[in-house]
């Protein structure tokens, strides 16, 4: 019998920078995860939070001149802004900062204490003389012993992910000064691993990890007691931390690794007053836990031992799922060298959300490392979601829609649909109830492939010429495998599943619906679920995220190309102007004149020559404000002078189709059109004078209805709102 409980954790990311696509893979798992369960009908619980201590934050911390707190406030803004917009369903995202944690920590330890698991030793640690302070694990890098990375930390190389003890690195130097560290004698507590593993070992041995644990984290497990266990300090000489209490040890603080993964219990706690029901209930909850491999045996070996080793019963991980690192172009994400794609970047993409969910979780590092692809991206959601995906519910949708109408009558079950569609159901739920996240996802999608297929096979447009009733009968059976599929990719697009439910009229449903027939009385116009991805708009944003060189001759000078473009902020003025008077150009038939209002205060005008003839009347334009590029060089056009262009996106059907620019009414004329970060920036009033080229040199480009430059989404200046168009919402600005 399963579990009726689901307690859902993932690695509680630190603090102190801004989570690339790499780090995001262990929140997004457990989302996947959580919400899967959450669909299955089980009494859910999902914890996260921003691990705050340590000495990675107060190195930060003094590099910017900010108190560790301050740091904290900050990144855990910027951790839980991000996650929101990749729609992660956390039940509460946390600090280990609270006074709660120090209440849980400060317990937990009471009971090691007390149970005799903490030791106490007088040991050598690094002190450096230029800083004159204790150097806490962070401080040191040094040569690995164990694979020679020139560059591993105090505490743990990340190259091998074997932990370490700064006295272990060879040539360790402070990372502050760069001076190589004197040993001196300290005393800290330590818990007694060896003690512990007994408990450790017939816990492991009962919950039968071979069966449950990926590879990567039974392998590592099984090598660390192999190696065996020895006591591993739990305080050190920091100011920021929590506080050690026992006599004696008031001045130290708990190591990190030590009291981070106790959040996890922390956290609940701060939710809700029945936390004891979910971590002090193995018997009713099933306890899963997502990290990459560098966290595999802060949870396999410490975090279990700490549990075991308290007069508690506690709730114990069951499934322990575990991944490898996501790098970026076969290159490491870097944030100082503007290298790879981090949460922040992602936002000003204007590539939506579900596509970018659908691709890391497509592509999760589960037995070896991968790699952040551009192109490769660009043709999983092409042929995935579009090709795919997209294609058997358009199709479906529009042809019944068209043929057929709105109206569904009274289900009628065609077992040549239903009997590979429901074994694909079934191996999708069983590798979700595994945590197979990356292949239940294929088992999914491998519904659509059957799909199309079958509809191609069928050819409903050549059918509903002679059997009109077999192929309505036909394309409702393939409506209510989407309502079946919307459901299954909940959990992985869920913004795509509930566009998918509004166009059948129906609440969301959970996987307990998946067996239920019929309840689709009529369905709405079909809407496209994803705009394609065009290789221009790709190339530009795998040339602003950097990445490896390519060592193709002419993938190189392409990006040397790609290169030259204009930076917008320092070199393009798009300001809001207002049209006073239009008339036709006496020389040219396609051809307006308008003449513009530059500022609220003064009486400056301007002319431009504008070919919307066609596409725009006389009213439509007059009194509209419109966003002007205002340096560009003057020209001559059928003998008028155009003293600038206005802006409009181009539709990628019609060409001969365009939507202007316009600012709504409260806008101020003169108002200029900035990336985020120069929102409340003061602006350079003396841009260059533009050539066309140069303007067109700079990508500009709507996606998904809102405006963006190099990447970068557009918005008014002061204002803060972003620029958007409502009826052409994909193409290139000009």
């Amino acid at each position: 019998m399963k579990t009726q409980k689901r307690l859902v954790t993932a690695a509680l990311p630190y603090v102190n920078n801004v989570p690339h696509l790499g780090n995001l893979i262990q929140v997004l798992s457990a989302d996947v995860y959580a919400r899967y369960c959450r669909s299955a009908g089980f009494k859910t619980l999902y914890v996260c939070g921003t691990d705050e201590y340590g000495t990675a934050t107060e190195t930060k911390a003094s590099a910017l001149g900010l108190s560790p707190k301050e740091l904290c406030d900050e990144f855990h803004k910027i951790h839980r802004e991000i996650y929101q917009w990749f729609n992660i369903s956390f039940d509460i995202f946390g600090r280990t900062s609270s006074a709660e944690h120090t209440q849980v920590v400060q317990d937990l330890f009471t009971q090691l204490d007390e149970a005799g698991y903490i030791t106490q030793h007088t040991s050598q640690q690094f002190y450096c003389a230029s800083c004159q302070f204790f150097l806490a694990d962070r401080y040191i890098e040094g040569m690995c012993p164990h694979c020679q990375y020139e560059k591993a930390k105090g505490d743990q190389c990340e190259k091998c992910g074997q932990l370490l003890d700064p006295t272990d690195l060879i040539e360790p130097y402070c990372i502050m000064c760069q001076k190589k560290p004197d040993l001196k004698q300290t005393e800290n507590l330590y818990i007694n691993l060896p003690a512990l593993k007994d408990k450790l070992v017939k816990w492991l041995d009962d919950s039968q990890i071979e069966n449950f644990w990926p590879s990567n984290a039974v392998h590592l497990t099984r090598e660390w007691l192999k190696k065996g266990l020895n006591e591993r300090a739990i305080t050190r000489d920091l100011k920021w931390g929590i506080p050690v209490p026992k006599e004696g040890f008031e001045n130290k603080v708990f190591y990190v690794w030590f009291d981070a993964p106790i959040g996890y219990i922390s956290l609940t706690k701060s939710l809700t007053a029945d936390w004891k029901d979910w971590w002090q209930d193995e018997e009713n909850t099933k306890l899963v836990q997502f990290v990459g491999k560098d966290n595999i045996s802060f949870h396999s070996i410490l975090f279990p031992s700490l549990l075991l080793g308290t007069k508690e019963k506690w709730t114990m991980v069951k499934l322990l799922s575990s991944s490898e690192y996501l790098n970026y172009e076969n290159s490491k994400f870097s944030k100082s060298s503007h290298t790879g794609v981090f949460g922040d970047d992602v936002q000003k993409t204007g590539i939506d959300c579900d596509m970018w969910r659908y691709y890391l979780m497509c592509h999760r590092p589960e037995k070896a490392d991968t790699s952040f692809l551009w192109h490769d991206f660009q043709e999983r959601i092409n042929a995935d979601l579009i090709g795919n995906l997209g294609n058997f519910v358009n199709r479906t949708l529009s042809f019944y829609y068209k043929f057929f109408g709105q109206e569904l009558e009274e289900f009628q079950e065609l077992s040549e649909i239903w009997s590979p569609v429901r074994a694909k159901e079934v191996l999708a739920i069983e590798a979700l109830e595994a945590a197979h996240i990356k292949g239940a996802l294929a088992h999914i999608l491998s519904i659509c492939d059957q799909a199309n297929k079958q509809i191609q096979e069928y050819a409903p447009w050549k059918r509903i010429k002679e059997e009109p009733n077999a192929t309505k009968i036909f394309l409702s059976n393939w409506i209510y495998v989407i309502r079946n599929l919307a459901i299954l990719i909940e959990p992985y697009l869920p913004n795509t599943a509930g566009k998918i439910f509004q166009m059948l009229n129906l609440k969301t449903l959970s996987i307990q619906d998946l067996e239920k027939r019929g309840g689709i009385i009529k369905i709405s116009q079909p809407q496209i679920l994803f705009r394609k991805l065009e290789s221009e708009y790709i190339n530009t944003l795998k040339s602003q995220f950097g990445g490896a060189k390519e060592t193709n001759l002419m993938q190189e000078t392409s990006i040397k190309e790609e290169t030259k473009q204009v930076y917008f902020d320092q070199n393009i003025a798009l300001s809001v102007m207002q049209i006073i008077k239009v008339e036709k150009h006496p020389e040219a038939d396609k051809l307006f004149i308008l003449e513009l209002k530059e500022d609220e205060e003064s009486l400056k005008t301007r002319t431009i020559v504008s070919g919307l003839v066609g596409i725009y009347s006389e009213s439509e334009l007059l009194d509209k404000k419109i966003i002007v590029v205002e340096n560009l060089k003057k020209t001559k056009l059928r003998g008028t002078e155009s003293q600038g262009m206005l802006t409009a996106v181009s539709s990628e059907e019609d060409h001969d189709d365009c939507e202007v620019l316009m600012a709504d009414s409260h806008i101020p004329l003169g108002t200029r059109l900035v990336t985020y970060e120069r929102i409340n920036a003061s602006l350079d009033t003396s841009l260059p004078t533009l050539k066309a080229q140069k303007f067109f040199a700079c990508p500009i480009f709507a996606q998904e209805g809102y405006i963006f430059a190099q990447g970068e989404q557009l918005y008014f200046h002061k204002i803060g709102t972003p620029v958007s168009v409502k009826r052409i919402k994909n193409g290139p600005v000009g």
